[in-house]
């Protein structure tokens, strides 16, 4: 898939928007980007964890990505 290819493969075809205006669409692209920055947050933490040997940090980091909720620490994991 060559650079072009790649481009084309990005933008939204116009019969896939259903008529919604290009502010909608620049707010879910916009919402979506931010959380895939989260994840990769979380990612890079789960890295470092398993570099580390760290157990606890390991399933602490997949239950947060998984979405899952840890009741030891009252946070999201």
């Amino acid at each position: 898939m060559g650079s072009r290819d790649k481009a084309k493969s990005r933008t939204i075809p116009p019969h896939a928007t259903g008529g919604a205006n290009p502010e909608v669409i620049d707010g879910i692209l916009d919402a979506a980007l931010e959380i895939a920055a989260s994840r990769r947050g979380v990612l890079i933490r789960l890295r470092k964890a398993l570099k580390a040997n760290n157990a606890a940090e390991v399933f602490s980091t997949a239950k947060e990505l998984c979405g899952l909720y840890d009741e030891k620490s009252n946070r999201a994991n």
